[in-house]
């Protein structure tokens, strides 16, 4: 065996160079192809499963490129609804996100009834491909004014199973070894373990038995003759007994047994019956291991055996998931099993720890114990210790790790990847084992493949007509977009279509869009088009599959207390919300005319300037500095680096009126009304090292500014429109307010704290605070990936 090992990985590699040099076959092509788009998977982190009405549902979204395994950064807008039971959409909102992740809420409304609901994110770009890469997680909610969710006057029959054979590979072949992988779920989709089961012959001989693990799933092997039936008789915990005849093997065929236990080996053998030998005897057949558009292939022939044993070190397969597809000679797939590769697959910890009490809060530190020099982006949800709110079935690392590859729905994913031992990676296994053919069809990837049909969304654009048929003095040539407390004032061209469009927007839900139009003869007039504003919020509906069924969460069937009325405090705190910060959009214009020629360094302030730049911050910002105005404090730096100090982007040097100053918060009240004039050098060395950010140089107004009638000034010189579409608002997460901790109402269903947003890299110590609730044990349920691809999913408790 261990010879026939040996030749064999050395003829792998050896053939694969020889397939190299005659061209990649035809499968690896395909995959190519097929994989040639990235690919977008989202996870959310939700705080809880089940919530009261009138409570936050508060969320983490994190992005991941799945083929590339590292944060996908390339999308900013993610869809996310709120579905009732039967996968009808309630209510849909668009937030923003950075560099892979964002994060926000949903309030649980009042009107909302006691049951099961759905919660789904999904991105434009996802769109493009006929897999699913949305993300959807079920949720309970309690409305207390409905009463409780116990059990209905007409009770479903649970009793109702179905119990299913899973031939690894994907078929049974009499004539020789099959292994082959069961599931026994009941009519609610949820797996029923087995005390026994066993196979007889048609004889009633016992052939083999076996036994379920926790979610009914299990294997054997079996020799199938030909010409006999066999049977299985499954016996319950309960003593209820099931019988479920075995189907009929296929005559011709291959199938294939695989060991993947080993420490850092995997085995595979192929078998084949003497019908099949004949026919496929010196042929060349293609073993391929593939994980997205990557693979290693090589060259499998039967020469004088039934069966051909085969062993490749796990080193040299893919980390995570890796599909194996057996190929006959016209490129045909034959056989397909997915197995997960964990060699060397080390997850880092986080350590958390009790720092101080300070006033009714309790100050926590958070360290990441990691070798790799990576930054996490974590998110924490902070619950009591048997809270039975907090029920997820997937986790970040189940969610990136296998959704991604797999057809099958998966009954509590998140298990196989907390607390790991050699129990939980055979069971992995055998799940992988009775899902069968990976999620890709074969006749998708030979013939389709996916187009970009859908954009990665990022921000929102704007698209107009303008009614230039006027004279020509009288043309708009420019749209003029006014400043907002979440976007940058914008100047952009019309074209020569008289269209106009606007991407990279990022304007928060109800916020007021100012346009004004500048004309040929120089007037600044407002807008009289109508503006299309774009993405709109697509209503849409969850599609119930084999991946994605329609299943009960396991939770009691009494929600809650009928205490549960005073709940929450009456005079509970309102939550602070807090302006999502955009990317800000970097001026295109810089070199385009202002009024006319290039933009001066010296602007003398007149009527027009204070029309187009309402406040000076605008026109610094037009100068080619990058301005951030959040709330009076102003933050204005270099768009690029100085050439003088090499210390990247700096500040300027601010002058008012002569007299040199650090403050530029006395920037955001200034009016450009207010000033005489102004000069913006980003580039100005004339100060020295001081002045390497480059100067601003304003004098405030000593004269009266004119307004003339015949510039409209007057009257508005803008149109509004209200954004209905935009970002919501990111809240800012406070506790709660309850009546009392000391009830089972709060252990089970109450929120301690919810923290989105931690950054943090290795022997790095950070802290963070929750309210303080003496004689609890908290449970921190952390979920975060790196800005390397690195996912982390752990659980930590703290008595206090």
């Amino acid at each position: 065996m261990k010879k026939l090992t040996y030749l064999f990985i050395v003829f792998l590699f050896v053939q694969n160079k020889i397939i190299a040099q005659n061209g990649i076959s035809k499968p690896q092509k395909a995959i190519i192809n097929y994989f040639e788009l990235p690919r977008e998977q989202i996870y959310l982190h939700l705080n809880k499963s089940t919530y009261v009405t009138g409570e936050e549902l508060w969320f983490k979204g994190y992005f991941f490129d799945f083929l590339n395994q590292v944060p996908s950064t390339a999308t900013t807008n993610l869809h996310i609804g709120l579905y009732d039971t039967n996968g009808k959409q309630i209510q849909k909102k668009l937030f923003l996100g950075f560099n892979g992740n964002t994060n926000g809420s949903f309030s649980i409304d009042s009107l909302l009834q006691t049951g099961e609901y759905y919660v789904k994110a999904s991105t434009n770009w996802g769109r493009n491909f006929k897999e699913d890469h949305s993300y959807t997680q079920k949720i309970k909610v309690f409305n207390p004014k409905n009463g409780r969710t116990s059990s209905p006057t007409k009770r479903e029959n649970v009793s109702i199973y179905d119990f299913q054979f899973l031939p690894e590979g994907g078929h049974l072949i009499e004539g020789v070894e099959n292994y082959v992988g069961v599931k026994l779920i009941n009519s609610k989709g949820k797996g029923i373990s087995f005390n026994k089961a066993t196979i007889y012959d048609e004889n009633k001989d016992e052939i083999t038995s076996f036994k379920s693990n926790s979610f009914g799933l299990g294997k054997f092997s079996i020799f199938l003759k030909p010409n006999m039936q066999y049977n299985a008789k499954i016996e319950l915990y309960d003593g209820t007994i099931l019988t479920e005849k075995l189907p009929h093997p296929k005559q011709n065929g291959l199938a294939i047994i695989v060991i993947n236990t080993h420490k850092d080996k995997v085995f595979l053998k192929l078998n084949t019956n003497e019908n099949t030998f004949s026919n496929i005897k010196g042929k060349p057949y293609k073993l391929m291991f593939h994980q997205g558009d990557k693979s290693i292939i090589s060259e499998v022939v039967f020469k004088q055996n039934l069966s051909v044993e085969i062993a490749i070190g796990k080193s040299e397969l893919f980390k995570g998931v890796n599909i194996i597809t057996l190929f006959n000679e016209k490129d045909q797939p034959l056989i397909e099993r997915v197995i997960f590769n964990d060699y060397n697959l080390k997850t880092d910890k986080i350590i958390i720890s009790e720092a101080q009490k300070l006033g009714d809060s309790i100050e926590f530190n958070l360290k990441l114990n990691s070798s790799k020099n990576s930054i996490y982006n974590l998110s924490i949800s902070t619950l009591p210790q048997g809270t039975i709110s907090y029920a997820h079935d997937k986790n970040i690392l189940s969610t990136f790790s296998l959704n991604p590859y797999l057809k099958g729905y998966v009954e509590n994913a998140a298990y196989y990847f907390q607390n790991i031992t050699k129990k939980k990676k055979y069971e992995l296994d055998l799940l992988l084992l009775t899902q069968g053919w990976s999620q890709y069809n074969w006749n998708n990837v030979f013939n389709f493949s996916p187009v970009k049909t859908y954009d990665f969304e990022t921000g929102l654009s704007i698209n107009s007509l303008i009614n230039n048929n006027v004279k020509e003095k009288k043309k708009a040539l420019q749209l003029y977009i006014h400043l907002t407390e979440s976007q940058g004032a914008t100047l952009i061209d019309v074209n020569k279509d008289n269209t106009i469009l606007i991407k990279n927007l990022y304007f928060k839900k109800g916020e007021v869009l100012k346009t004004s139009l500048i004309r040929a003869d120089k007037k600044v007039l407002p807008t009289s088009s109508v503006f299309e504003i774009k993405p709109r919020l697509i209503i849409d509906s969850i599609v119930f599959s084999s991946k994605n069924p329609k299943i009960n969460l396991n939770h009691t069937t009494n929600l809650l207390p009928t205490s549960i009325k005073p709940f929450f405090s009456k005079n509970i705190t309102e939550l602070d919300e807090v302006l999502i910060k955009g990317k800000k959009k970097k001026d295109d214009n810089e070199s385009s005319p202002f009024i006319s020629g290039s933009p001066d360094r010296f602007t003398k302030i007149t009527q027009r300037e204070v029309s187009i730049f309402p406040r000076i911050t605008d026109l610094i910002r037009y100068k080619g500095y990058d301005v951030i105005d959040n709330l009076g404090r102003v933050e204005i730096v270099q768009r690029f680096g100085s050439t003088l100090s090499g210390s990247g982007r700096l500040s300027p040097l601010l002058f008012v009126n002569g007299i040199a100053t650090n403050n530029l918060g006395i920037l955001a009240s200034l009016r450009t009304s207010d000033i005489e004039d102004i000069y913006v050098n980003p580039r100005d060395i004339s100060q020295g090292p001081r002045g390497a950010g480059g100067v601003i140089r304003i004098n405030l107004r000593k004269t009266f500014l004119p307004t003339s009638n015949t510039d409209n000034t007057s009257q508005k010189n803008y149109a509004e429109t209200i954004i209905n579409n935009g970002f919501e608002v990111t809240k800012r997460f406070y506790t709660p307010k309850y009546n009392t901790y000391l009830n089972n109402a709060f252990d089970n269903y109450g929120v301690i704290h919810w923290t989105p947003e931690i950054s943090v890299k290795n022997d790095e110590t950070i802290t963070f605070r929750t309210v303080d609730i003496p004689n609890k044990t908290y449970v921190f349920h952390i979920e975060g990936m790196s800005n390397k691809g690195e996912l982390i999913s752990q659980s930590i408790k703290i008595q206090r």
